[in-house]
């Protein structure tokens, strides 16, 4: 994969991820939920959708171990999240509608997201052990 493109395809799987965001944000705020709860609940199925698509779309080289990959993904995750709840609830005090601000909250979360995805989850795992390219003499 060209690394290149790697910011193109975190954008496609981010826009995918945007309009999965606002079709659940809107239909639990329909349901009656509060703006935040519906940003929380859109979050998290927005964030396992991109998980998913990230390493089949944008992240196919060798990664670090699942379980390390998972634990920082929550946590990277959960900053994006506080980052885009943040902003929606700070955009509707003020007065604007709902999804207008949800809008404002994943368009701070997605350059957070990705800035911290590609340095702490989503990195290529480290060489155990790689033959010096050099003789050794003998």
């Amino acid at each position: 994969m060209t690394p290149r493109l790697q910011p193109l395809r975190f954008v496609l799987v981010g826009v995918a991820g945007a309009a999965v965001n606002l079709a659940a944000f809107v239909a639990v705020h329909a349901l009656g939920g509060s703006a935040v709860l519906a940003s929380a609940a859109a979050f998290i199925l927005a964030c396992a959708c991109n998980s998913r698509l990230h390493l089949r779309v944008t992240f196919r080289h060798g990664l670090v171990p699942v379980s390390f990959r998972t634990a920082r993904y929550t946590a990277v995750s959960g900053v994006a999240l506080l980052a885009n709840v943040g902003v929606l609830h700070a955009l509707v005090s003020a007065g604007s509608p709902a999804v207008t601000a949800q809008l404002g909250g994943i368009a701070l979360a997605c350059p957070v997201n990705y800035l911290l995805s590609t340095r702490l989850v989503f990195r290529r795992s480290p060489a155990v052990f790689r033959p010096s390219p050099f003789p050794t003499s003998a």
